[in-house]
């Protein structure tokens, strides 16, 4: 579409992300929180939330065991990118409520995750195969290198000169970090039992669609000013790299 039809989708998605900014600074008290703190303290306490699970069901099982390092060791990835790869965005002052309500509605409900992993009956016949758990630390992997990998380029780049980022992992991705993202977490959800799959697909949905989504199409607006934005955009894919690009990497005899 053109750039205006662009402006009208992430206008009206963008009233989405505004009620977030909203609700972060909900009453009462004033806004002295810093989102990251929040955020950090979730991320980071992931692996002692799991642990604690384990003990507490005494599951030591594969599917656990598997799910706690890779959800817990990510929590950890995310602490390192903090302190490395700053994300000023991160740094907006919350009010105490808006903090409570960032863990009700997004942070919390992650962690529903791995609490219908690690409670749920290891004996049970719809537990996850050897195979789809270690597809799904596979898949685990590869995201993680990907959101840290756009990341620290995005953020080494920016700091030599403000524009347009078209090589490196954004050539044929315009959101590669996004990309990562929902890699990481769609693998975390690969490794809970087949009758908890909806619910946990159910919870990134619902994240993914009123989170990223409108996010993604106001940088989508943001980065339309730029001269260079159409070319981009005809060599480029939203999350997964168009066809077309796939096709000039091949060799040609």
């Amino acid at each position: 579409g053109t750039d205006n039809e662009l402006g009208g989708v992430a206008g009206a998605l963008g009233r989405l992300t505004s009620s977030n900014g909203v609700m972060l600074q909900c009453p009462p008290g004033p806004s002295f929180i810093p989102l990251y703190v929040t955020i950090n303290i979730q991320k980071g306490g992931t692996l002692f939330f799991c642990l604690f699970l384990m003990f507490y069901f005494d599951n030591f099982t594969l599917a656990p065991c598997l799910y706690t390092v890779c959800h817990g060791s990510y929590g950890f990835v995310w602490l390192l990118k903090h302190f490395a790869v700053r994300d000023r965005n991160w740094d907006t002052p919350v009010t105490l409520m808006g903090a409570f309500l960032s863990v009700a509605t997004v942070l919390g409900p992650y962690w529903l995750i791995p609490y219908m992993v690690i409670s749920h009956d290891p004996s049970a016949e719809d537990m996850p195969s050897p195979l789809r758990l270690y597809t799904a630390a596979f898949v685990y992997i590869l995201g993680a290198v990907i959101m840290i990998a756009a990341d620290v380029q995005k953020n080494a780049t920016l700091q030599v000169k403000r524009g347009l980022i078209t090589t490196g992992m954004f050539a044929y991705v315009r959101h590669p970090n996004y990309l990562g993202e929902i890699l990481i977490y769609g693998s975390f959800a690969a490794m809970l039992p087949l009758g908890s799959l909806v619910y946990g697909y159910g919870i990134l949905l619902m994240v993914w669609t009123c989170l990223f989504l409108p996010n993604i199409l106001r940088k989508e607006k943001s980065m339309s000013r730029y001269k260079e934005w159409k070319g981009y955009v005809a060599s480029s894919g939203y999350l997964l790299p168009p066809l077309s690009s796939l096709c000039h990497l091949l060799p040609v005899q």
